[in-house]
């Protein structure tokens, strides 16, 4: 939405009553509409609001559970042709991984789950994973370790959703995201960045973010990574746009696709991404939208002499009376941008956030990194006081 108006778009945006504020603040038209993922909702808000599609030059959308729906209504009006049965590509984990398997990607065996009912799970090796198809990052995914263990898993996912899901083999290794762009089939711009620790195991607790890998000193997995993510994308048709791809270095040194998004990364990302490689992602997505050429003329190199890496700034799950401020962030060893969400100080319904923000950080190289990611989040927690602490704390004389 940003970038669109940066580049000069009008905007309107069909998003539920609660958002219509903050949309409207960032200068941007809105129309209401109770599901913002839901084509009839949308549909619906437009008629009721006497929007007229057909006088739009484009109808998109970069957040994860609107990309298929926005796709759908650019065909209906005529603006693509067949870009929702792409999207869903990009969506559905099932079809995904087949198209990509395929195409002769390394990927994880997996199988439809429509009902636990059906499902033999005595006779299934393990572990194994179980996942929504149309998923966003870890949320409502399992790992199962044995034939009860996926009974009860399969019992928490059907209280979320009524199916169907994706079961699938357990792959070993560490987790990768791979974030860039593609223009007319080419990948113009492409970043690897290694999680501190696998997207499945973040709710455990430990840091949560990435580490920019710099290409010269990672030539041959660059190589690698480039050229699974270059068959992926094709096996996808996806030829224009942004995207997000997960991928794993398995025990064996094999790279394996996991999934992937027509969209920017989330959380600390895109930031990461921005610092590390010099492009902003989101004016080049608009670019597409918008029909205008790719704005790189060559592909970025990373900053010499450094290594950037991000976390997120964790918070327990209470009501927050006190934290570190984001000039006081900013002010720790090797920062060089954070976000620090002050809107959750005393706001008893934030109290179920993880975190408070994120910061990116810079270093000399990976082992300073890692000990300045590891200190800044250790001290940010050590700052943060809770309204069960504040009730502790002493309160000064009223002389």
């Amino acid at each position: 939405m940003a970038a669109l108006t940066r580049a000069g778009a009008r905007v309107t945006c069909a998003v539920p009553p609660e958002d219509i504020a903050k949309a409207q603040a960032a200068g941007v038209s809105t129309v209401a509409v109770t599901d913002p993922t839901n084509v009839e909702s949308i549909l619906g808000g437009l008629v009721r609001a006497n929007v007229r599609v057909s006088e739009f030059d484009a109808v998109c959308s970069v957040l994860e559970f609107c990309v298929v729906s926005a796709a759908t209504i650019s065909d209906l009006y005529g603006f693509s042709h067949g870009a929702a049965v792409k999207a869903l590509g990009m969506r559905d984990k099932f079809v995904q991984k087949g198209k990509v398997r395929r195409a002769g990607v390394a990927t994880a065996v997996c199988e439809l789950v429509n009902s636990p009912a059906t499902l033999d799970c005595d006779s299934l090796e393990f572990p194994r994973v179980l996942k929504p198809i149309d998923g966003k990052g870890s949320q409502n995914t399992f790992v199962a370790r044995h034939p009860d263990h996926l009974r009860e898993c399969l019992e928490r996912a059907s209280a979320s959703s009524g199916g169907p899901w994706l079961l699938e083999e357990y792959v070993r290794g560490t987790e990768f995201h791979v974030d860039g762009l593609v223009r007319d089939g080419e990948v113009r711009v492409l970043g690897v960045s290694r999680y501190h620790q696998n997207v499945i195991g973040m709710s455990t607790g430990g840091l949560i973010g990435s580490t920019a890998l710099r290409p010269d000193r990672h030539e041959e997995f660059y190589r690698s990574m480039r050229s699974l993510t270059g068959t992926a994308l094709n096996a996808l048709e996806y030829r224009d746009g942004v995207f997000h791809l997960e991928a794993f270095l398995d025990s064996d040194g094999r790279a394996v696709f996991g999934e992937c998004a027509a969209r920017v990364g989330g959380l600390w990302i895109d930031d990461l991404f921005q610092h590390a490689f010099r492009v902003n992602l989101r004016d080049e997505w608009a670019r597409v939208v918008l029909g205008r050429p790719c704005g790189l003329t060559a592909e970025p190199s990373y900053p010499d002499g450094v290594v950037y890496g991000a976390v997120c700034l964790p918070v327990p799950l209470d009501v927050l009376r006190a934290m570190p401020t984001h000039d006081e962030v900013m002010a720790r060893p090797g920062v060089v941008f954070c976000t620090v969400d002050e809107s959750l100080l005393n706001n008893t319904a934030a109290a179920y956030l993880p975190r408070a923000g994120h910061a990116v950080v810079s270093a000399a190289d990976e082992d300073e990194l890692a000990r300045r990611l590891q200190d800044l989040v250790d001290w940010f927690s050590a700052n943060v006081v809770t309204e069960r602490e504040a009730g502790l704390l002493p309160v000064a004389s009223a002389d």
